[in-house]
């Protein structure tokens, strides 16, 4: 049966400490004479450090499909600092709204366009009160 595996900040630690405890497990197998015990032993702790890169991959699997990988990441932190913070919310669908211009002038329109084509006139989302 094999022991649970203690998650921390530090993992490559944890990883350590796991592995060097496995071992001592096995040291006195490890340690005797007989070249078929040994090999034995080490192939239980090959099994059981494979076993852990195994569940250790299948937890990075489970996290990269709910948060995505870098690529995705990156790009919602490079969305995040291009946000206006003064930049009012879309009348229409809540998302915020980008300061655009046209040939009549400035105005706010929604960060989802083409979706969403909600419109706001400059100066306007100071008298909406949410």
């Amino acid at each position: 049966m094999l022991d649970e595996f203690e998650y921390t900040d530090d993992l490559l630690h944890d990883y350590w400490r796991y592995l060097l405890g496995q071992k001592k497990k096995f040291d006195p197998w490890l340690e005797d004479r007989d070249d078929i015990a040994a090999a034995n032993a080490l192939i239980v702790l090959i099994q059981r450090a494979t076993g852990l890169l195994a569940r250790q991959l299948t937890q990075l699997e489970g996290a990269f499909m709910e948060t995505g990988g870098i690529r995705e990441k990156m790009t919602a932190a490079r969305l995040d600092a291009r946000a206006d913070a003064s930049a009012p919310v879309c009348p229409d669908c809540g998302a915020s709204m980008k300061q655009r211009t046209s040939n009549r002038g400035p105005f706010w329109g929604c960060s989802a366009f083409p979706k969403c084509k909600g419109l706001r006139k400059i100066g306007e989302e100071e008298k909406v009160t949410s």
